[in-house]
């Protein structure tokens, strides 16, 4: 996972200004819904669902695809795409790995949705943007 200060500041963005990805890109994921699912991967007090770990870094991946450019210092935008790659990384293990019998809510839904996007993008070499 990206370091916490650095997703804390994607986090700020996006509550200024919201990402093209909710709402738009992703019409069913909300900003307060990714908000939430942060917290509970950034400061679990328990485990937290693999659902929760998808939706996190799925989302990171793409803010940082949209706002990890903005940036004039070369070494920050190599930061920001080493972020991508990790998060695109854990994304792709968390959906590997996922399974077969997960709860059948909405959390798993929405994941599983966001996985299947993320996974049709990825291997048809569309993975700059979701």
């Amino acid at each position: 996972m990206p370091p916490l200060p650095v997703a804390l500041e994607m986090l700020r963005k996006i509550q200024e200004k919201p990402s093209a990805m909710f709402g738009g890109y992703v019409p069913f994921l909300s900003v307060k819904y990714f908000t939430e699912k942060c917290r509970e991967v950034y400061f679990c007090i328990d485990d937290y669902s693999d659902a929760a770990f998808i939706v996190t870094n799925f989302s990171l991946y793409g803010i940082f695809h949209e706002y990890g450019d903005m940036g004039k210092d070369v070494s920050m935008r190599e930061e920001r795409q080493h972020y991508i790659e990790m998060c695109r990384n854990n994304l792709e293990t968390a959906l590997a790995n996922l399974n077969i019998l997960m709860p059948a809510n909405h959390e798993s839904i929405i994941a599983l949705s966001l996985g299947s996007n993320a996974k049709s993008r990825i291997y048809s070499g569309l993975s700059t943007q979701f």
